[in-house]
């Protein structure tokens, strides 16, 4: 009886062990997709702005692209630092 109570809490504490891997993997998962997601954000706002100067010169598109260039870090929601970067 003994032995069968021992082998009973070791099937309970395996499962709890897997259950805390698939959390702390699921919430790294999470974060990585909000991460990602913020970037394309960011980055899709800097192609607007090429996008409007569309037709421009040479000179104004090098304007446009130095702005973008002399942004500041933009900070998403404390997950951390982005920076757009763009060249001709």
């Amino acid at each position: 009886m003994l032995v069968d109570g021992l082998i009973a809490v070791l099937i309970v504490a395996i499962g709890l062990v897997s259950l805390a891997f698939m959390y702390t993997h699921g919430i790294k998962a999470r974060v990585a997709g909000e991460r990602r997601q913020a970037a394309v954000q960011i980055a899709g706002q800097g192609m607007e702005k090429l996008k409007k100067a569309d037709g421009k010169t040479l000179t104004d598109l090098q304007d446009v692209v130095d702005d973008i260039n002399d942004d500041d870090p933009i900070v998403v929601d404390g997950l951390g630092n982005y920076t757009v970067t763009s060249a001709i």
